[in-house]
């Protein structure tokens, strides 16, 4: 995508648009594919939930199964019928894989793996001190 980008905005001049109108409309689409991402992700709002209600631990460390349940607890019994929903410990862990960049630069949440086959496996989960999702969530 980089080449792409530098690409385009070398284009720019050629194609008679004004300089950073492409990187604007690309940062733009960015921010609301994120945002679209994560309002549309289950495990997105359980993590949110959990992290404004004050329910996370600091700092926030788990078993991906024990983080599960602790997600689980957040949602409606509806919520955790929906398919998007993961059923097991290896399903939470795929779903935050694919979240933790919209996350990160959406909400300044952060998701690393500690996958080591020495030590327990875990997942963490670190947020600003000041933190406040990026728009009242409709959870």
């Amino acid at each position: 995508m980089a080449d792409f980008a530098h690409f385009a905005v070398a284009c720019e001049p050629a194609l008679g648009s004004e300089p950073g109108a492409f990187l604007a409309a690309y940062s733009e689409a960015k921010r609301t594919a994120e945002s679209e991402l994560l309002d549309n992700s289950l495990v997105a709002q359980a993590v949110i939930k959990t992290i404004q209600r004050g329910e996370a631990p600091t700092p926030w460390e788990e078993r991906p199964q024990a983080l599960l349940d602790r997600l689980g607890g957040v949602m409606s019994e509806q919520e955790l019928r929906q398919p998007r929903w993961p059923k097991t410990a290896r399903g939470l862990s795929g779903e935050l894989k694919r979240i933790t960049p919209a996350l990160l630069a959406s909400e300044g949440i952060s998701v690393t793996f500690n996958e080591s086959r020495s030590t327990a496996r875990l997942v963490a989960i670190t947020w600003p001190d000041d933190y406040r999702p990026r728009d009242e969530p409709q959870y």
